[in-house]
């Protein structure tokens, strides 16, 4: 009996250090590695000093080219802007703009029907798993999971968990790649396939009364002299309920409205997205605006 259980012993001691060595190998390619994701461009990004940081969903992922601000006024900017990204990440992210030192001339909030959406990212979740020792705010992100515990203190457990992103197909990629990046003109994508434009897509009747994580993100940019600008991205002008946003402004005094902004069906991708010309055509008529502010 004792020697089955010395072997038993043996075998859980040579499991937990091949999980550490696996994790402590995992966690040094991506933090070698040029980014493979937004959130390593975001990484990537630390102590450097960008003019425009754009924050939100996909609607700021396929809507706010860099490469058109670098060229019409000579100025940096990074998008960082997830797939299905809702307050909480949002929140997020703009500490992290703090916690890994980007200096940040303006940053700019993409604000919607995501001030009445619960939830997380799609993306943001899996693509911070490999830093999640960071700092206090990537810890933080994952406090309230079920397997938080896992996650942050057991080796190996988060690659276990999101393997079909971080897993070993994607260090294989990743070392690979070497030092050249996958995310191309700071963060910008546009919509990878043709969806369509209908009048059934509607924004939410009614409003909350009042949003506690966007508080946060407020209080949170006055508390650290971020200079915060709040806006909303065009939609096709059939969508239903549009009148969402006149009551999302009386909330945010000051937002910037482009709900509106485009008519052009050939702009869309789909009622709440643009396709690349929409994109370029939006991102020179916001930074118009923003260069314009004093």
């Amino acid at each position: 009996m004792r020697r089955f259980l010395k072997y038993v012993l043996f075998l859980l001691t040579a499991l937990l250090l091949i999980m550490a060595a696996l994790d402590i190998l995992y966690t040094a390619v991506y933090e070698s590695a040029a980014p493979r994701t937004k959130f390593g461009l975001l990484r990537a990004s630390k102590g450097k000093q960008i003019d425009y940081v754009f924050v939100g969903s996909s609607r700021v992922e396929n809507g706010v080219v860099p490469g058109v601000i670098a060229q019409k006024t000579g100025k940096s900017a990074l998008n960082l802007g997830f797939q299905a990204a809702k307050m909480e990440d949002i929140l997020t992210l703009v500490k992290l703009l703090r916690a890994y030192d980007i200096k940040a001339r303006t940053v700019c909030i993409q604000v919607d029907y995501n001030f009445d959406v619960t939830g997380r990212s799609i993306a943001l979740p899996f693509e911070m798993a490999p830093f999640i020792r960071d700092n206090e705010v990537t810890r933080n992100y994952y406090q309230d999971q079920e397997n938080f515990f896992g996650l942050y203190y057991a080796p190996f457990y988060r690659y276990n968990v999101f393997d079909h992103k971080i897993g070993l197909r994607e260090v294989v990629m990743t070392v690979l790649k070497g030092n050249r990046t996958s995310i191309p003109d700071g963060g910008y994508a546009p919509p990878t396939r043709k969806d369509t434009i209908g009048t059934k897509y509607a924004l939410p009747k009614r409003i909350s009364r009042y949003n506690r994580t966007f508080e946060a993100i407020d209080m949170f940019c006055r508390a650290n002299e971020i200079n915060v600008v709040y806006y909303c991205a065009p939609f096709w002008h059939q969508t239903q309920n549009l009148g969402y946003i006149k009551k999302l402004k009386e909330k945010i005094p000051g937002l910037m409205d482009y709900s509106g902004a485009i008519t052009d069906p050939a702009m869309f991708n789909n009622n709440a997205h643009l396709n690349d010309a929409g994109a370029r055509h939006f991102t020179q008529l916001m930074i118009r605006d923003l260069e314009a502010r004093p």
